[in-house]
């Protein structure tokens, strides 16, 4: 069941991801320590679905958002692939260290900006998906 839900969530974040061209970087970031919210937009930015990494492969960007009104079935799944993989990690009884978060984006992507994912440390998803050893 397991394998079923996470193939299922990665065509579909890959079917509805952000519009970019073709020749786009694709980065894998290894999140380590992960933990989630949704924002409603009262902030003045518009809701979306956030990872935040208390430590990434990438460093500095930290921070890893999907916005909502782009493709709400994709966020949902999204929020479900995260909430699968915090369920396993409890389930394991292994430390974050062990099961990696893998998010995989366009480093050089920005635009997240204007709706509330930071240029300086957020960037958008575009597929997520977790390694158990």
């Amino acid at each position: 069941m397991w394998k079923l839900l996470f193939v299922t969530a990665i065509v579909i974040a890959a079917a509805g991801g952000a519009h970019r061209p073709a020749s786009a970087a694709e980065t894998q970031v290894g999140c380590f320590d992960p933990s989630s919210q949704v924002s409603t937009g009262l902030d003045g930015t518009e809701p979306r679905f956030t990872i935040s990494c208390y430590t990434a492969s990438t460093g500095k960007i930290v921070y890893f958002a999907y916005r909502i009104s782009a493709n709400p079935a994709v966020a949902q799944m999204l929020q479900t692939q995260f909430d699968v993989f915090v369920q396993m990690e409890r389930a394991s009884g292994l430390s974050a260290n062990n099961i990696d978060l893998i998010l995989y984006t366009d480093l050089s992507n920005e635009s997240g900006n204007s709706w509330g994912c930071g240029a300086a440390n957020c960037r958008i998803i575009d597929y997520l998906t977790f390694l158990v050893p």
